[in-house]
């Protein structure tokens, strides 16, 4: 809790030197706390960016990223990112709701071509919004978060153990994979895209952004290299 708190602070200090209330003293404040930071997380590197008015004002690496090669982060460094998926996602649903190709109310099973429905709530559609906001009552339990076949009443006899017991929409709130999965195979059988091209054309290349889901169609030598702290060490 000690380590989030700083984190915050560090934060507000960020902003509040965005803002210009604190200027280069804010700027310096930020800088110890970061170094605090690093400390107490045994972090190997972390980068910072602070954005005003849709203009960089300040961007600064912290650390190495490679304990070997002991090369300094810098605004090129590639970071491998879990979970970014869905923010990417929830964009890319987004533009297709824009283009009238379905709306937050849409059924997913309608564009999947299978029911997804929980067995206990037969009658309520499993929308859009509901895999959105991870409202569905689906749950990660049984399956690999890629294999519809788990969801699929016609492929696994276990399906409904797939579901909460609460209702669709209104129910409760469970953070499952399998509903960004599910958005992700929307995307593709509206857009007839594979998930990671559409990403890479429709969002990526419009802003300029140099990334990826592939790693091998990035340059290596730009990547951060990974390390978990274990018993006192990197590996």
């Amino acid at each position: 809790m000690r380590q989030f708190h700083k984190l915050i602070f560090s934060v507000f200090v960020a902003i509040l030197a965005c803002q210009g209330l604190m200027a280069q003293k804010g700027a310096e404040l930020f800088e110890a706390e970061m170094d605090t930071i690093m400390h107490d997380l045994n972090a190997v590197g972390i980068y910072a960016v602070c954005v005003k008015d849709n203009k960089i004002i300040y961007s600064k690496g912290f650390g190495v990223k490679n304990l070997v090669t002991n090369e300094k982060l810098d605004e090129n460094s590639l970071f491998r990112i879990a979970s970014i998926s869905k923010s990417f996602t929830a964009t890319a649903i987004m533009q297709l709701v824009e283009q009238g190709k379905l709306t937050l109310e849409t059924d997913a099973s309608d564009i999947v071509g299978f029911p997804i429905r929980n067995p206990k709530f037969p009658d309520i559609p499993i929308t859009i919004n509901m895999l959105l906001s991870h409202t569905s009552s689906l749950n990660d339990s049984q399956q690999d978060i890629d294999d519809f076949d788990a969801i699929n009443p016609a492929k696994n006899p276990d399906w409904a153990k797939n579901y909460q017991d609460y209702k669709p929409g209104k129910g409760g709130y469970t953070y499952c994979g399998m509903n960004y999965s599910i958005l992700g195979m929307c995307i593709e059988k509206l857009t007839g895209e594979r998930f990671d091209n559409y990403i890479k054309h429709h969002i990526l290349e419009p802003l300029k952004l140099y990334g990826s889901y592939c790693c091998d169609s990035l340059e290596r030598s730009k990547f951060v290299s990974l390390y978990s702290y274990m018993d006192g060490h990197y590996v």
